[in-house]
């Protein structure tokens, strides 16, 4: 019987157990190989159990080889269809799946780029965050903590938190303390809980007082107005509006419109105010918020007005 090697993309899938693999041989025995082994570039793409459990009993194995043109989404899906991988497991697949380097022909995998993890997390059918967390615990922790997370006894995002928290050493310092990378992770998480319980609060922005300094600054603004909107409105009077207007887009038109009503929306109100109180000097009487909205408004329509003219479009009005 001739042997065959794992191929890499294999292996980033657990084996069975002894036990297992003891039932599966005798079901082979019993009932025949119901599916065949795959080979990519002759090696053992999917059915490693299957080889095992053959070799085991004596049993030769019915081998075919494949040319699918994605062997890793060829490995997943059949590992997925067959086999109950948990999400912690499926995620730390991924995770290897996307740091995996193909190494055999690279005529057969034109692409020869590594697996996204978005590609990888699609083909475990894993969340994207899953597997860059799973990548952490990869990267960044023992293989205790790797395997603590396959075997479901720590979560993945505690797991990444711990191992990004503390160095290689200190990991194995810790596990070997507590017994078990579980507890290890657990004592990691109360100890940080009880250091933020003990930290003063923040304190919260004092938004009374940032109102009253607005206002403030308004009420400042508000109290030149009454001169600096007489020149405004002078000032627009010796401008070329026409040559202006005819300049702007229709948007920039309908944008001038709405600053121009909004300003004579105020200057009419504080114009009534004029009125009622016999003649008062101009705007003293109107509320500063409405003195500084005219304001602001009539800044607004001349400088649009003025941003499209030239300077042989500025013109002073013949005295």
């Amino acid at each position: 019987m001739s042997e065959y090697e794992f191929h890499p993309l294999a292996d980033l899938f657990p084996l069975l157990g002894e036990a297992e693999l003891n039932e599966l041989a005798d079901d082979i025995l019993e009932h025949g190989q119901r599916e065949p082994i795959w080979l990519y570039e002759r090696k053992i793409l999917d059915g490693r159990n299957r080889y095992r459990a053959c070799l085991l009993k004596g049993i030769n194995p019915h081998i075919m080889e494949t040319r699918v043109a994605d062997p890793a989404a060829f490995v997943a899906s059949m590992n997925l269809h067959r086999r109950h991988l948990s999400e912690e497991q499926r995620g730390m697949i991924a995770a290897r799946l996307a740091t995996f380097q193909h190494g055999g022909d690279r005529s057969k995998s034109p692409d020869g780029d590594l697996v996204s993890q978005a590609k990888a997390a699609e083909l475990l059918k894993v969340s994207k965050r899953r597997v860059e967390r799973s990548h952490d615990v990869i990267e960044k922790g023992v293989p205790d903590l790797a395997d603590a997370v396959e075997h479901g006894d720590v979560s993945v995002s505690a797991a990444a938190e711990f191992a990004k928290q503390n160095p290689p050493l200190d990991q194995a310092r810790l596990i070997a303390e507590h017994g078990s990378p579980a507890a290890a992770v657990d004592a990691t998480i109360k100890k940080k809980a009880a250091r933020a319980g003990k930290k003063p609060p923040v304190p919260k922005p004092d938004m009374a007082a940032a109102d009253r300094a607005e206002q403030t600054t308004n009420a400042r603004l508000a109290a030149s107005s009454p001169t600096e909107l007489i020149n405004l409105i002078e000032r627009l009077e010796r401008i070329n509006v026409s040559g202006a207007v005819a300049r702007m887009s229709d948007d920039e038109r309908a944008e001038l419109m709405a600053q121009t009503a909004r300003a004579n929306n105020r200057l009419n109100k504080i114009a009534v105010e004029i009125a009622i109180s016999g003649g008062a000097k101009l705007g003293v009487l109107a509320p500063q918020s409405l003195r500084y909205e005219a304001l602001s408004f009539m800044r607004n329509a001349i400088a649009q007005i003025e941003a499209t003219l030239t300077g042989r479009d500025v013109q002073e009005t013949a005295s």
